[in-house]
C-alpha cells in the first residue's frame, strides 16, 4: 500500500496534470438550455426514495405551481436518491440541485433521519441545505416536507418521528421556512371520513393507500395524500408558501462547522483526478454490463441526477487514485453495488485512515466516511490506496470525490 501511494505521489509530481483550485473543475454542464423567451420557473425536490419515487405528488405539485404562475413553463427536477438521509442530501445538495437555480425547493427526508440518534443530526444537516440555498446566486424558496411512516400515533417509531420533525420544525421556524407535514393531513382527512368510510382506526385508512409489509405497511405509498396535502398547503396560504426565507444567522451554533459547510464533487473524469493501476471508466454511452449478473449498476445512475460524468472501477487486485485539495474534509460518493470495498488514505504521505463503501442496499448511492484534513488553507495531497477484495462479487467502484469546506 505504501509503494502504491509512494509511486502515484511521483507520478502526480511529474505529470503537471493538477489543478488544485477547488473552484475550477470539470464543466456540470450547467442549467439545462431553456427556448429563447421562455419564462421558466424551476422546481427542485431533493430527499430519498419518497421523493425519487414520487413522481405523481412532484407532478401534483408542478399543476398547483402552474396554476399560481400562467404563462411561466414550470420545471421540475426531481432529486431523490433512495435510502439517503439529509447528511448526504447536504454533501450533494450543490451538485444535484443548486446548480440548476432553483426558484424553490422542497426538502423530503423525515423518515430516513429517523435513524440518526441525536438531535443535532436532525437539525444541522437540514440547517446545511438550508444555508447552501441561501448562498445561491438567486436564493430560491425552501419548504419542509414531512413524509409519514403509516404507523399508528401510540407507537414507538410515530414517536421518534415526530420528535425528529419537532427538531426539524426549530430550523424552520428560525428561517421562516413553510413545512407541510403528511402525517398530520392524512391524520385530519381520517377524522373527516372516518365515520362515512366506517373506519375503526387509523390503521382502517392506512390500508387503502399502502401496501401491507410484516405487520405493517411498505412506506412507499400514500403519494395520492402526499398530493392533496401539498395542493391544501398551497390552497389555504399560497403566499406563506412562496415566503423568502428570513436572512437569520446559523441556528446550530454548536454544530457551525457542519451547517454552514460547503461542499463540492471531483467527479472521475476531472482533470483534478490522477490514477494508477488498472481503472476502467463506465458512462452513459458505455454502461458496466456483467455477464453472470452478480454485479449491476442501476440505469438511473447515468441519469440526472446519478454520476453523469461516470464511474470509475478498479479493475485489478491493486491500484490507487489521487487528488490535491484544500478542503477540511473528504469523502467518497460511490454506488452501492461496490458494498465491501475499502480503501487506506494517506495525507501528504502519512497514514491517515481508510474509507469503507458499505451498504445494505444495491445500486443506491453513498457516501463513505468523512476524512479530515488540516483545514489551514494550504494545499494538501491525498491518495487513495485500494486493494480488491477476494469476494468477486465485491469491486472498487465510484462516481465522485466530496470534499466539504469550513470556515
Amino acid at each position: 500500500a505504501v509503494i502504491a501511494a509512494l509511486r502515484l505521489e511521483q507520478f502526480m509530481k511529474k505529470s503537471g496534470t493538477y489543478n488544485p483550485d477547488p473552484y475550477t473543475d470539470v464543466d456540470r454542464g450547467g442549467t439545462p438550455e431553456k427556448n429563447a423567451g421562455e419564462d421558466v420557473y424551476t422546481a427542485a425536490f431533493i430527499g430519498g426514495s419518497l421523493t425519487a419515487g414520487g413522481s405523481l405528488w412532484i407532478s401534483e405539485t408542478k399543476k398547483v405551481l402552474e396554476e399560481h404562475m400562467p404563462g411561466k413553463t414550470v420545471r421540475t427536477i426531481n432529486a431523490g436518491k433512495g435510502g439517503t438521509t439529509s447528511q448526504y442530501g447536504a454533501a450533494r445538495f450543490m451538485e444535484d440541485v443548486g446548480q440548476y437555480a432553483p426558484d424553490i425547493v422542497f426538502v423530503e427526508f423525515a423518515v430516513n433521519d429517523t435513524e440518526f440518534s441525536t438531535e443535532n443530526q436532525a437539525k444541522m444537516y437540514m440547517e446545511s441545505i438550508v444555508r447552501q440555498c441561501k448562498k445561491l446566486t438567486k436564493e430560491p424558496i425552501v419548504v419542509f416536507l414531512y413524509a409519514p411512516y403509516p404507523v399508528e400515533k401510540d407507537s414507538d417509531l410515530y414517536k421518534k418521528w415526530a420528535q425528529g420533525v419537532a427538531w426539524k420544525e426549530e430550523v424552520a421556524r428560525h428561517y421562516g421556512i413553510k413545512s407541510i407535514n403528511i402525517y398530520d393531513y392524512m391524520q385530519n382527512d381520517y377524522a373527516k371520513t372516518k365515520e362515512e368510510n366506517g373506519y375503526n382506526e387509523f390503521t382502517d385508512y392506512l390500508k387503502k393507500l399502502y401496501q401491507a409489509s410484516g405487520s405493517g405497511f411498505n412506506v412507499h405509498g400514500g403519494y395520492p395524500k402526499y398530493a392533496e396535502a401539498i395542493r391544501e398547503a398551497f390552497t389555504q396560504n399560497y403566499d406563506e408558501c412562496m415566503s423568502p426565507m428570513k436572512n437569520a444567522g446559523v441556528y446550530c451554533k454548536a454544530e457551525k462547522d457542519i451547517a454552514d459547510a460547503e461542499y463540492k464533487q471531483i467527479s472521475v473524469d476531472s482533470p483534478r483526478m490522477n490514477y494508477a493501476g488498472n481503472w476502467k471508466f463506465y458512462t452513459a454511452a458505455e454502461q458496466f454490463t456483467t455477464d453472470d449478473g452478480k454485479i449491476s449498476i442501476n440505469s438511473g445512475h447515468y441519469l440526472y441526477p446519478y454520476f453523469t460524468h461516470g464511474i470509475a472501477q478498479l479493475e485489478n487486485d491493486k491500484g490507487a487514485f489521487g487528488f490535491d485539495t484544500t478542503a477540511a474534509a473528504v469523502s467518497i460518493s460511490y454506488s452501492a453495488a461496490t458494498a465491501g470495498s475499502s480503501a487506506t488514505v494517506y495525507i501528504d504521505q502519512k497514514e491517515s485512515g481508510t474509507v469503507s463503501c458499505q451498504s445494505i442496499y444495491h445500486g443506491v448511492n453513498y457516501n463513505t466516511n468523512w476524512i479530515s484534513l488540516p483545514n489551514d488553507g494550504k494545499t494538501h495531497r491525498v491518495i487513495f490506496v485500494v486493494d480488491r477484495p477476494s469476494n468477486d462479487n465485491y469491486v472498487f467502484r465510484f462516481g465522485s470525490i466530496i470534499e466539504r469546506y469550513t470556515k
